[in-house]
């Protein structure tokens, strides 16, 4: 998990913080015992033997080499809890959020046929899984639509192609009307289709694909037929 890794890599860089510090110590140490440090040195005797005074740069040195290991104390965590975060989001967050970025990207432009992988089983790991099941679901989304656009664009031809026949025989039979007084041959037919008509349109009106048109089985002459 993040959190775990989180902590391993920040105990890690506190660690190696701490053992840096020891050997800083260590040889600001040696080189300080290097130096004279001046007062008195009691003998097993009794006597007192006094140790020889550093000169001025010589106290400069030993300052310098006392305050080493303090600003250590200080600057050492700061860089080892640095490092940690830097390893920490170049190991654990970099990866994820740049494959999620270019996920939206690609989103963003429409382009939904690529796969997000899962490149980890953290909790950013399950996010990744969880933007490729909604890509998925996108994608089959925009199929249907696709489909159902098909589908009605099928369902307008064949309503237009089916509809252009009656349409043709009612303006030739209003054009006959307007030439004769109609006969009871005209009107059955004017009729017909318009009964026709009514029954195209209660039929597109309830069904969204080509293939739910209802079928209607009914008896003909043959003169019907060939009319």
């Amino acid at each position: 998990s993040l959190k775990k890794s989180f902590f391993l890599l920040t105990l890690g860089g506190l660690l190696i913080s701490l053992l840096l510090l020891t050997l800083l110590w260590q040889v600001c140490h040696t080189l300080a015992a290097q130096y004279p440090s001046g007062g008195i040195v009691y003998n097993m005797d009794g006597t007192m033997t006094r140790m020889p005074e550093p000169s001025p740069e010589e106290m400069q040195i030993l300052e310098i080499l006392w305050n080493i290991p303090v600003l250590g104390c200080i600057l050492l965590p700061i860089l080892g809890l640095s490092a940690a975060s830097a390893l920490f989001f170049r190991w654990k967050l970099q990866p994820p959020i740049a494959v999620l970025l270019d996920g939206t990207q690609r989103i963003q432009n429409h382009d939904l046929d690529f796969v997000i992988p899962e490149i980890a089983s953290d909790e950013l790991g399950q996010v990744c899984a969880a933007f490729e099941s909604m890509r998925a679901e996108l994608l089959q989304t925009n199929q249907q639509l696709w489909r159902q656009t098909e589908e009605r664009r099928r369902l307008n031809a064949a309503f237009a192609h089916d509809l252009r026949n009656p349409l043709t025989v009612l303006k030739g039979t209003v054009k006959l009307m307007h030439r004769q007084p109609p006969d009871e041959t005209t009107l059955n037919r004017l009729e017909s289709y318009t009964a026709r008509l009514e029954q195209y349109v209660e039929a597109m009106s309830s069904i969204q694909r080509l293939e739910q048109m209802p079928v209607k089985i009914n008896s003909v002459t043959a003169s019907e037929l060939h009319a």
